[in-house]
């Protein structure tokens, strides 16, 4: 099921769950960046197989979600750019309200995405960028050790970005932070598998997908996007959160248990791994 596309801000809209497998029921998920985009999506779709949530948001409300999802969600207001204070507020959520249960699924997916030529960067602005794409999900991951599932169940899901592999301008310091999260993922899935009882560790690079990220696009940008995608592989059109987050829900699932180490792009085969 997508929810693309859906108005969650109506107050008739529900998640009808009536249909939809419910193979992670019970199992508590960390989605970082919930109330937006591929977050979002991710979230519910998280949920609707029986997820439950804690969800880390910035700027964006996330009550109407506490509304609509139909297990447990819990918000967390946590910045990436201040990991010394936004991951002891994710760990003091996790003890209050999930007292001893452990977590079975963490998504990394919250990052800073500014725009610019290498001209305009500066010292703080690559620290910000590296801080909140790199240094937070490491300190995330290892603040959550002690609360890990060793059931089987664990899944640390990356989201990168195939910008990372095929070089795009403008994105020094946002595909940099990223390939070094595609780097951590390739190690963790070294450290923690046999720790946590068969714990996978994975990242999704997604190729353009229709975000806040896509609309900051210059229009000239955007017009040289529109032609270039009439070439992606499976269909001519721009990615939607959807696309990731189906991904993201079997690679939490127990179908995914043999799948660990991997980058796997989403980007319509516009990016293919070997």
């Amino acid at each position: 099921m997508s929810f693309q596309g859906c108005n969650i801000s109506d107050p008739a809209f529900r998640i009808d769950t009536t249909n939809i497998p419910q193979y992670l029921a019970g199992r508590l998920a960390i989605v970082t960046g919930c109330t937006r985009g591929i977050g979002l999506e991710i979230t519910l779709t998280l949920a609707s197989h029986g997820c439950l949530i804690i969800g880390t948001y910035l700027k964006t409300d996330p009550t109407r979600l506490s509304e609509i999802i139909p297990t447990k969600f819990v918000e967390v207001h946590a910045d990436i750019r201040t990991p010394s204070v936004s991951v002891p507020t994710i760990t003091t959520a996790l003890k209050k309200e999930f007292p001893g249960k452990t977590v079975d699924i963490l998504v990394n997916n919250a990052a800073e995405a500014p725009l610019g030529p290498i001209s305009c960067l500066s010292a703080d602005s690559l620290s910000t960028v590296f801080t909140a794409n790199s240094v937070f999900p490491a300190l995330l991951v290892q603040a959550l050790l002690p609360h890990f599932s060793k059931s089987g169940a664990g899944r640390i899901i990356n989201i990168t970005s195939e910008g990372t592999h095929l070089g795009r301008p403008n994105t020094t310091a946002y595909s940099a932070s990223k390939a070094a999260l595609e780097s951590m993922t390739r190690t963790w899935s070294k450290e923690l598998g046999h720790l946590y009882g068969g714990m996978t560790v994975n990242a999704l690079a997604p190729g353009m997908i229709e975000t806040d990220l896509w609309r900051r696009l210059p229009d000239a940008r955007k017009e040289y996007w529109v032609e270039k995608l009439k070439d992606t592989p499976v269909q001519p059109r721009i990615g939607g959160a959807k696309d990731v987050a189906g991904v993201v829900a079997f690679l939490a699932s127990d179908q995914a248990g043999w799948v660990s180490g991997q980058v796997l792009a989403v980007g319509g085969g516009n990016l293919m791994i070997v």
